[in-house]
């Protein structure tokens, strides 16, 4: 997948109008630069994509976009959430806030199941992660990228990991929300709730997409995309509303921390995250 400079009032009003920038990290192993580009970070070298987020990041605070690596927040979906899941895992030092949405946790229940290699809409994941029916390759560097296979102990002892929100839909046919909620719940029993939220919509398919028949039932608005789909708008609002707000409000409530310790309580709330306990509704 290319992500190309472009236009997006969406992100404009959400995002830039409160005086945030917004910066389009073109990795390695996506298309923009040709195939040769793309070739460079799959399978065995996929680290080179998350190595290159990190660059990005270190990047905009060396550049002074922002002044620390605590006002820098990652978003992707899908193979892009399943990027930031990986860079939240490996250097949280480097992210204020991150949030992925849509994107594969468990590679090895995949595995078993050949969901996500033979899902919808995600392309020939052989060539892209590795051979999940290939027990060499699985130990060799497909493991080294499942999100929940690197979760334990240790981490959690060893790391300060920054605000995390991980979105999904329920009726996803690429990658089944079950994976997305094992894994928020192994970051909670580690000690992580205070900062880890989940949010489930009930509807919207892999990053907005839906069933045709669904949308001709429910009669609702939709455009197509490029691949022929049709794309619901409303939920496309909505899902990148909830991302912008999260990740602005984790972002400045740690800007407010550093300039004004420790915080009013009712500014933390409502601006912040949202406190323990509490879940994002389904809108």
């Amino acid at each position: 997948m290319s992500m190309e400079p472009r236009f997006n009032a969406r992100m404009v009003r959400g995002w830039i109008d409160r005086g945030a920038t917004h910066v389009v990290a073109n990795v390695r192993g996506g298309g923009e630069y040709g195939a040769r580009w793309h070739r460079a970070a799959v399978r065995e070298n996929r680290q080179r994509s998350i190595d290159d987020l990190h660059a990005v990041a270190a990047d905009v605070v060396r550049r002074g976009i922002v002044e620390s690596s605590e006002l820098v927040g990652a978003t992707g979906a899908s193979h892009g959430g399943f990027l930031v899941l990986n860079a939240y895992l490996q250097r949280p030092d480097l992210y204020g806030a991150v949030c992925a949405v849509a994107a594969p946790t468990d590679l090895e229940r995949d595995r078993q199941l050949h969901h996500w290699q033979h899902g919808r809409g995600m392309g020939d994941q052989a060539s892209e992660v590795g051979d999940f029916t290939n027990q060499e390759e699985w130990d060799a560097f497909i493991s080294k990228f499942s999100p929940i296979h690197n979760v334990d102990e240790d981490w959690a002892r060893s790391q300060a990991p920054p605000p995390l929100l991980v979105a999904h839909a329920t009726n996803d046919d690429v990658v089944h929300p079950a994976r997305a909620r094992t894994f928020v719940d192994k970051l909670r029993q580690l000690g992580k709730v205070n900062n880890v939220w989940y949010y489930e919509a009930r509807r919207g398919g892999h990053t907005g997409w839906e069933q045709q028949q669904q949308q001709q039932k429910l009669g609702e608005t939709t455009t197509t995309t490029t691949d022929g789909g049709p794309f619901d708008l409303d939920l496309l609002a909505f899902r990148e509303t909830l991302v912008y707000d999260f990740l602005y409000g984790a972002l400045t409530s740690r800007l407010k921390e550093e300039k004004n310790p420790p915080p009013e309580e009712t500014t933390r709330r409502a601006h912040g995250p949202p406190r323990r306990g509490e879940e994002f509704a389904d809108g």
